[in-house]
């Protein structure tokens, strides 16, 4: 993570994402920043990875969910947040 960014999760509830649709450490940080709208380019760089690589990751990801595209990717990851109560989970109100 690049100091100051800023990321939809907060590091528990990414933790918890991470590990319930079981991704590996580095499709987590691709994931990571495809959600706060990272080209594959830009994602790369971050990461530390070719620009296919990125793309390989992304296709498998497609794949394993079955989405066609970035869109649907993470439209499936912000409903399985929302559907799995890793939501509520989290921040239990006191």
């Amino acid at each position: 993570m690049l100091a100051g960014e800023k990321f939809i999760f907060d590091e528990k509830e990414w933790q918890v994402l991470i590990n319930e649709l079981s991704l590996t450490p580095r499709q987590g940080q691709v994931v990571r920043y495809l959600l706060v709208g990272k080209s594959d380019k830009q994602i790369a760089r971050d990461v530390g990875l070719a620009v296919s690589t990125v793309r390989v990751h992304l296709r498998c990801l497609f794949a394993r969910f079955g989405v066609h595209d970035r869109t649907e990717l993470v439209t499936h990851i912000f409903y399985h947040f929302r559907n799995s109560g890793s939501a509520n989970n989290n921040h239990p109100d006191d």
